[in-house]
């Protein structure tokens, strides 16, 4: 999301939270979990999963 090429780094993270809470525009990149709502709690629990290795985004 932040472009340097580190898959859900921190920097992913706080921009997901600033999505959810409409403090910046969300777009297709914020709906991690394709379903079609940008930014919502599935988004933010898998981006979170994410950065701790839990799983893995393709």
């Amino acid at each position: 999301m932040n472009n340097n090429s580190i898959a859900s780094d921190a920097g992913d993270l706080v921009l997901m939270k600033d999505a959810s809470i409409g403090k910046i525009v969300s777009d297709w990149r914020y709906d991690v979990d394709s379903n079609g709502v940008y930014a919502d709690i599935g988004d933010s629990a898998m981006m979170k999963d994410t950065s701790v290795g839990k799983i893995v985004l393709l």
